[in-house]
């Protein structure tokens, strides 16, 4: 802090302005002190070559006096402006040599509290008049060891935060005019209140977050009984702890406690105060910063894995961490020593913003990550399959299922039948990852080209299956044979058409029988029809006689074989022998017997 008091040199016997070399000056010739006390003597002397001198006090004449010393008792009225002149050939003064006389009689003395001061503290002085001597203009001076501070028109002056330069002898002079009036000497001591004052960190000022941060501020008194209260400061701006207590802690340090710090011992009750030096100090992180990733990534399917990891660094050996995870700011309910969260089947409800926090239970550090958006998405439906049971092959009156089925695809699933590509006829949506569709009652309109359509939210279109044709077989049924002729008995040579029919059946196919045997080689003298279904004898013979059915079959590849027997005609030649009576025997000579 300024001193109020501040240092002035003054030169009393230095004349005011410019002299040339050939003007008269006058000096102080006795004492040599140049210091006028009243009841001695005092010689001015007035330098010049020249013999004719004058003098002057205060501008007028001083009769008596014409060489070149001026002697007088100094008395009160001596001090004055004296000035010389001399003959060159004109008359030239000199500059004017003001005369300041102490006076005699001791009205000054200084008060000084305290004369013995401490370092820092404030000394106050005070310079005491016994009794005033006049009403005109004064002035106070205040000199340190023989060394003018300052003029002023106040009796009293300060020196705050004393140091050891501020150990010395002042007094105080009161001028008024040319006379002044001066204080016997007072000597003032500084001593040291308390010793420097160090700060420092215990146990050190490097240490891990979490970890007490430990300040003491050390200071040495000496005086006792002195009280102090300390401040701390941290990056020059006050901690606003003021205590009695000479140490600042913090138990749990963070990172934000790095800085550099210092303390302030203030003496309350004297005003004296004293910093230390600056310390740094360094709070270390325990461990990294905490991320969180998933695996394999953020955006996965319903049914897939979802694993969090919680990735983190530690920096100081053996630390232990646990980790608990959070899902939209809330706990899951998971804290371990493991540093993953997994979910072996995810679903739709793990979608969410996930993060974790590791937390240094022996210390007391916990630091959690940045946010990660997890977002389970159905698993788009695959293609579907279309399947018909019991075949391909349908029989007319049984019944039928059709599965249309996935082979992956979140649920739920809609299913959507189709007959000969555009004809919708059944729609369902189902949890399972498959569905039948039943036909009660398979007819022949069933036949046709069918196929099924899948679609899920995953899936953005539908995905149809390959068409799957439907053939609907008709059992043969009713089978009769006809002939095309109404006789049992045929002349030889005749041409002889059996026909099989069948009252339904899907491609029928025919076996002949004769006498109950088939006829499973057709010789040239048996033909059949395209289909079968007719048995030609162009030339009837002896051996072609006997019983005649046919067996209608039908049969599917994925079914098996039905069949329906016709029934029996009975075909023979008619015997030829020599008529003995040609009239008796005609008739077998007609084209039938």
């Amino acid at each position: 802090m300024k001193k109020i008091c501040l240092l002035l040199i003054f030169l009393q016997s230095t004349p005011r302005g410019t002299t040339q070399a050939h003007d008269p000056v006058v000096v102080v010739r006795y004492p040599r002190s140049g210091i006028v006390k009243e009841g001695e003597k005092f010689t001015l002397q007035c330098l010049h070559s020249k013999k004719y001198i004058r003098w002057y006090k205060d501008d007028k004449y001083l009769y008596g006096f014409s060489n070149e010393f001026y002697e007088s008792r100094a008395h009160s009225r001596s001090g004055g402006s004296y000035q010389c002149e001399t003959w060159t050939p004109t008359w030239r003064k000199s500059k004017s040599l003001e005369v300041v006389t102490i006076a005699h009689d001791k009205i000054l003395t200084l008060e000084v509290k305290p004369r013995a001061a401490l370092r820092g503290q404030s000394i106050f002085l005070k310079c005491l008049v016994s009794h005033w001597v006049g009403g005109r203009s004064h002035v106070f001076l205040w000199y340190r060891n023989e060394k003018l501070i300052t003029p002023t028109d106040e009796s009293e002056c300060t020196i705050e935060n004393a140091q050891d330069s501020d150990e010395a002898s002042y007094r105080c002079e009161l001028k008024i005019g040319d006379r002044k009036w001066v204080s016997p000497e007072v000597d003032v001591t500084i001593t040291e209140l308390f010793s420097r004052v160090t700060l420092r960190a215990d146990p050190q000022a490097k240490i891990f977050e979490g970890q007490q941060l430990k300040l003491v501020c050390s200071v040495e008194t000496s005086r006792p009984n002195i009280l102090l209260q300390y401040t701390f400061f941290k990056n020059d701006q006050p901690l606003n702890f003021d205590s009695y207590e000479n140490d600042y802690r913090t138990e749990l340090a963070s990172l934000s406690d790095s800085g550099t710090y210092l303390c302030e011992a203030n003496a309350l009750l004297i005003g004296v105060k004293k910093k230390s030096d600056q310390v740094s100090v360094s709070v270390k992180q325990l461990f990294s910063r905490v991320t969180l990733r998933a695996e394999p990534q953020a955006q996965i399917f319903e049914g897939q894995q979802l694993k969090l990891v919680c990735s983190v660094e530690t920096l100081r050996p053996n630390t232990r961490l646990q980790y608990s995870f959070y899902k939209n700011e809330q706990p899951l309910n998971f804290t371990s020593y493991q540093n993953y969260y997994r979910t072996e089947l995810a679903s739709l409800s793990d979608s969410g913003t996930y993060l974790c926090e590791a937390n240094a239970l022996d210390i007391g550090v916990k630091k959690k990550s940045d946010q990660v958006s997890v977002s389970v998405k159905q698993i788009p439906v695959s293609k579907p399959q279309l399947s018909i049971s019991p075949g391909k092959e349908l029989i007319e009156g049984g019944t039928a299922a059709l599965t249309c089925s996935v082979s992956n695809g979140s649920t739920p699933i809609t299913y959507i039948f189709y007959k000969d590509s555009n004809q919708e006829f059944h729609l369902e949506k189902s949890d399972r990852k498959g569905i039948i569709y039943q036909i009660a009652k398979v007819n022949k309109s069933t036949k046709g080209n069918y196929s099924c359509a899948v679609s899920n939210e995953g899936a953005e279109f539908g995905l149809h299956s390959e068409f799957v044709a439907v053939a609907v077989i008709v059992p043969v049924a009713g089978a009769f044979l006809t002939s095309n002729t109404n006789k049992t008995e045929i002349s030889a040579g005749f041409r002889l058409v059996l026909r099989c029919l069948v009252t339904e059946g899907t491609e029928p196919r025919f076996h002949w029988y004769l006498n109950d045997r088939q006829l499973e080689n057709i010789s040239e003298s048996y033909h059949l029809n395209a289909d079968g279904s007719e048995l030609i004898i162009n030339s009837f013979e002896i051996s072609h006689g006997g019983r005649y059915h046919c067996v209608a079959t039908n049969r599917g590849k994925e079914v098996g074989i039905f069949n329906t027997t016709s029934n029996h005609i009975d075909v023979t030649v008619c015997r030829v022998t020599q008529p003995r009576s040609q009239h008796r025997w005609s008739h077998c000579f007609s084209s039938l017997c």
